[in-house]
């Protein structure tokens, strides 16, 4: 599952999904307890920044977050997915964690809040160096997984479906990339979306010239593709690629 702060739907493959490369939710073990049931039959397609796109409907069923049959909760309202386009088979579906919705299901982490499967509508991420183990945690921040837990930087709770109400985001104040983290840029403070199912940095068209132009001078190769974009072997330019950061606030992420 993708586990995405920049959308508010949570997507899972249906068996009748014809085109779903990942696994698909086999809802028939449910329909003896009678949990499983059809929300909403109007079809809705959601499509995402890259392209990619889901098509289904709005269904229900108990749903738990862990093994444990303690961490599960009932009649937890969610998409099927029925068809699909451009998402990796690596991937079953979408956990949208916005906590403001475009339709009208309640987001996934408030729909646990309220049926009481967790005590706090919050979320977490504890992320692990390379060989670690990363895991995201419903409910309130477990200090203990914190090097420091005053060290806690707050991100602002959307409230509106406006122009950044929609997304987490945090103030940008600045930029760094250097090997010796010596070469600062700071900017004006700009709101910044902060998207986990996410993998590229989009920037205002100034700010990111100047920040290309620096990295591109330190690659041995690279080439343009028909999208304007920059491509590198990783591999080849490992020795040269050198530490990015983003200031958030007074924050260095």
């Amino acid at each position: 599952m993708i586990w995405d702060t920049g959308s508010s739907k949570c997507w899972i493959p249906l068996t009748s999904c014809t085109n779903c490369t990942g696994k698909k939710y086999n809802f028939a073990p449910s329909l003896s307890a009678g949990t499983y049931s059809t929300v909403d039959s109007a079809s809705v397609t959601t499509t995402y920044a890259d392209g990619s796109s889901f098509t289904g409907n709005a269904v229900q069923d108990t749903v738990c977050v862990t093994a444990d049959p303690l961490s599960c909760a009932p009649n937890i309202k969610w998409y099927g997915i029925t068809s699909e386009s451009g998402i990796p088979a690596s991937f079953d579906g979408v956990v949208g964690l916005s906590m403001t919705s475009d339709t009208a299901i309640v987001p996934i982490v408030k729909q646990l809040h309220t049926s009481g499967l967790i005590t706090e509508a919050k979320f977490s991420f504890a992320l692990a160096s390379n060989g670690g183990t990363s895991y995201l945690d419903f409910g309130p921040i477990d200090p203990s997984q914190m090097a420091d837990a005053s060290d806690l930087v707050k991100i602002k709770v959307p409230t509106s479906t406006g122009t950044y109400g929609y997304w987490w985001h945090a103030q940008v104040t600045g930029v760094m990339f250097s090997d010796d983290r010596s070469t600062e840029y700071s900017t004006p403070s700009l709101p910044g979306i902060l998207d986990t199912g996410s993998s590229c940095l989009s920037i205002p068209s100034n700010e990111f010239l100047l920040i290309v132009n620096k990295l591109v001078g330190l690659l041995s190769s690279y080439s343009v593709d028909a999208f304007g974009k920059y491509v590198f072997s990783c591999t080849a330019n490992e020795g040269r690629l050198i530490p990015f950061f983003v200031k958030l606030g007074d924050y260095w992420l």
